[in-house]
């Protein structure tokens, strides 16, 4: 989840508007709302308009996402431990 960047936020990743044309100002990855969907669930939720995807954000910008969800004390240890098994893209 992205949420705009306030004094408790988690800063291990600020994005800027520079980031992705949907970012207006300093926003930051909320590790700690990570969660895990099965990949049919998100399809179910595109198809009944729950939320529209947007373009990808740029491979670099990805990157420090993935970087962020290491590196976070906020990310669930779960979430990082299966994040950490899959196969590096």
């Amino acid at each position: 989840m992205l949420t705009s960047k306030k004094s408790h936020s988690d800063t291990t990743t600020i994005l800027m508007p520079e980031d992705h044309d949907f970012i207006k100002h300093e926003t930051v990855v909320n590790y700690a709302t990570a969660k895990i969907f099965e990949v049919s669930n998100i399809e179910s939720r595109i198809a009944a308009r729950d939320f529209e995807p947007t373009e990808s954000f740029a491979p670099e910008v990805i990157s420090r996402i993935k970087e962020g969800l290491r590196q976070s004390t906020r990310t669930e240890n779960d979430i990082k431990r299966l994040f950490l098994s899959l196969p590096k893209s």
